[in-house]
């Protein structure tokens, strides 16, 4: 029995070298043998090669990202070992493929894993209004010599983690109250995902759910109230997801539809703001530290940027001539400072306010950030008059119970 026929082939390298410049064919004929047995053989040889890559991370320009481990694992490593191993956070980060090289025996098998990977800002999923109907966008309401406007002012929600009882008893006070206008201070969203900051277990719902609950949280409180005009400030956890745009992918930061001008990844797209007929106070969402909404020409609302303890002096002694209402510390209070004028014979002393607007989020275990918290539940609510003058008193909860300025207790 005639045995296979046996040819010279060049040196591997030298092999697969010919047959990437000149093809397969050509290297065939050069050698006088069957392109055939030279496939065959090029398979064979490519097969017991291992075609490793060179592990790390590697960033592409539309912001996704290639995880490729070490060479020569003992074992095949899962794609979410891999991120944690490379320093990426699995909540940050979709596993959209993964490939796995193998080689070696069968006895003694050889693994390199590659991962690719998008930031989860790119995965948005925005909430779905259809079915949904809102009331019709409330005209701007002003004071008159005779009758003042109210006006609400509420933050700090950080959906998913807002305190659901106070959400239910808060929209019984609008119902009832039906305040002229409301504010809210900033941090509606958490978003603790695409935050800087490692996860912190239950506190780290994903950001879809966060959109989610505060897109129904809105729609709530336009049905409790339809004719309260509501004004959305940013907050430093709603700018979160622009910055994580700006880190990560920032050709996507200004991103618009076509027919669009507002960016596709801002909270007024994203919780449909214009649909819910609710005004967005400020420049952009990352410019959360300078967003500002008036009240009336003697008071303003801030996001805030101060979580002092004395962070009501720090408005009237670092702000402008003008009293203001902040959110951020999650703290309620007020207070007052005089300001004497002997040019002025009208008005000889002007006093100003700074208050703190207190939180609607949950206040147990402090968010994951710190235990025990010194915050307090609530809002404040305004009457405002025709000459900019205003009273401020607080909507104070306590469990179950929120007690309102009208005399009126609400429970869940």
């Amino acid at each position: 029995m005639a045995g296979k026929t046996q040819h010279n082939y060049p040196p591997d390298d030298e092999l697969l070298r010919r047959v990437g410049q000149k093809g397969m064919t050509q290297v065939a004929i050069d050698l006088g043998i069957s392109r055939g047995a030279l496939q065959h053989h090029v398979a064979k040889v490519r097969a017991g090669r291992a075609e490793t890559e060179q592990p790390g991370i590697t960033q592409h320009e539309d912001g996704s990202a290639t995880v490729v481990s070490d060479a020569d694992l003992p074992k095949a490593w899962t794609p979410e070992q891999l991120l944690r191993e490379s320093g990426l956070d699995i909540n940050e980060w979709k596993i959209v493929r993964t490939r796995v090289n193998r080689w070696g025996s069968p006895d003694d098998p050889k693994y390199q894993v590659r991962v690719d990977v998008v930031p989860i800002a790119i995965l948005i999923q925005l909430p779905d209004p259809k079915g949904w109907t809102p009331p019709p966008k409330p005209k701007k309401a002003r004071p008159t010599k005779d009758k003042p406007i109210k006006v609400v002012v509420c933050g700090d929600h950080h959906a998913p983690h807002h305190d659901k009882n106070l959400h239910k008893v808060f929209c019984k006070w609008l119902a009832d109250e039906k305040p002229e206008a409301g504010i809210l201070l900033g941090d509606l969203l958490d978003a603790a995902t695409v935050s800087r900051h490692r996860p912190r277990d239950q506190w780290s719902q994903g950001l879809n759910e966060g959109l989610r609950a505060a897109f129904e949280l809105l729609m709530d409180y336009r049905h409790a109230s339809p004719d309260t005009q509501w004004t959305l400030l940013p907050g430093n956890h709603d700018a979160r997801i622009q910055h994580a745009v700006i880190d990560k992918v920032s050709g996507l930061h200004n991103l618009t539809a076509a027919d669009d001008d507002v960016p596709a990844l801002s909270l007024r797209r994203l919780l449909h703001l214009d649909d819910l007929g609710i005004d967005f106070a400020g420049d952009s969402d990352a410019d959360w530290d300078n967003a500002k909404a008036p009240i009336s020409k003697r008071l303003v609302a801030r996001h805030g940027v101060s979580t002092s303890k004395n962070a009501t002096q720090v408005m009237l002694n670092k702000l402008a001539r003008t009293s203001t209402i902040q959110g951020h510390s999650h703290r309620m209070g007020i207070d007052y400072s005089t300001q004497h004028d002997e040019v002025d014979l009208e008005e000889p002393t002007s006093t100003r306010m700074g208050a703190e607007a207190g939180c609607m989020c949950e206040i147990k275990d402090g968010l994951g950030y710190t235990v025990q918290p010194d915050w307090q539940q609530g809002a404040l609510l305004n009457w405002v008059y025709s000459n900019g003058d205003f009273l401020t008193a607080p909507l104070v909860y306590v469990p179950g119970r929120l007690l309102a300025p009208n005399g009126k207790r609400y429970e869940v």
